[in-house]
């Protein structure tokens, strides 16, 4: 996309951050290694997506939820 010069935007998980540090046009993340936390990094997420969808400045956004991968950590742990 980027070498189309598609603007693209990410929200949520960091490892996609650094995994592709000049993909992003703009980023709003949070750590994702907290497997306990499992609403902080979801709830940047439902809070600011449709700001930037509205802003229509973006071809693409990324939106990546951890809660239920996190929930799934803490019940492996407990069992």
């Amino acid at each position: 996309m980027k070498r189309n010069n598609k603007t693209i935007a990410l929200l949520g998980d960091d490892t996609w951050f650094h995994m592709f540090p000049k993909s992003f046009d703009y980023k709003f993340v949070s750590e994702s290694f907290d497997v306990r936390d499992v609403d902080t990094d979801d709830n940047i997420i439902i809070n600011n997506i449709e700001d930037l969808i509205k802003e229509n400045k973006y071809d693409f956004i990324v939106g990546h939820l951890l809660g239920i991968d996190h929930s799934g950590h803490l019940y492996n742990d407990s069992n």
